[in-house]
């Protein structure tokens, strides 16, 4: 009984001293060096990030769609939707639960959504079963759920997972697209050279294209993320395949 009238009581993010915060810098060397955990955009003073719940504490609740053009700031104009449920105020101060997030990923966007498939989890430990449709990329690699285009930049879903981390998190704006083609642009000059050094068989030009592939790559670089899929999509090789090349000693490191 006293389980269920704490789950009626209405929870607000008051209800929870920041405790969290301070620890931001441990975060940020934790976490591939400050990157978001979402959109892999660089946290900096410029660009501020949060130490983020991934399961809301106080309460979820489902957001529109809105604005994906935010090139010159605008709004994301959209609002909040059908009824508000009880977050997981169990999780407040579990560790396994903090995400370092930048703040449009975290504020702007997230914000107290949480999808889920099946009967949402009201205690720790049951988070397993509830279906979460967010992937948390400390938990399981989320390369499966996405591609990329390197003409447009565009993020695009490849499972119903992906579709809900788009959505959710906003990665399908148009500023990460514009940096994504920032990124491109870097991968297609290695690729004009590798190419180059396949037709005429300079193999230390090889070698060092394969190693620069492989820097881009690394889980410490921005968008990483979406350099894999590029790599993977035009040089038929994936991250882990350079890795053991790496290790074989196999790629030159500039």
């Amino acid at each position: 009984m006293a389980e269920k009238a704490r789950l009626n009581q209405k929870i607000v993010s008051d209800d929870f001293p920041n405790h969290w915060g301070k620890f931001k810098p441990e975060f940020y060397e934790a976490q591939c060096k400050g990157k978001c955990a979402y959109c892999e955009v660089p946290i900096s003073v410029s660009q501020p990030g949060d130490v983020e719940h991934f399961r809301p504490k106080a309460r979820v609740q489902a957001m529109t769609r809105g604005n994906r053009d935010d090139r010159l700031g605008q709004p994301a104009r959209h609002k909040r939707v059908g009824k508000e449920e009880p977050g997981y105020w169990c999780l407040g101060y579990e560790w396994k639960n903090y995400l370092l997030a930048c703040t449009r990923c975290n504020s702007t966007w997230k914000s107290d959504q949480f999808p889920v498939d099946a009967t949402r989890a009201v205690r720790s430990g049951q988070e397993s079963r509830e279906g979460a449709l967010l992937i948390n990329p400390f938990d399981e690699d989320p390369a499966r759920h996405f591609e990329y285009s390197e003409v447009t930049g565009e993020i695009r879903e490849r499972t119903p997972r992906g579709k809900a981390c788009i959505d959710v998190y906003g990665l399908d704006r148009r500023s990460l697209d514009e940096q994504h083609l920032v990124k491109a642009a870097k991968l297609q000059r290695i690729f004009d050279q590798y190419l180059f050094a396949l037709k005429n068989d300079n193999e230390p030009l090889r070698r060092s294209c394969l190693g620069n592939f492989l820097e881009e790559c690394r889980p410490e670089q921005p968008f990483a993320g979406f350099a894999r899929d590029i790599v993977q999509r035009n040089v038929k090789l994936t991250y882990e395949q350079l890795l053991r090349a790496e290790e074989r000693g196999e790629l030159d490191l500039g």
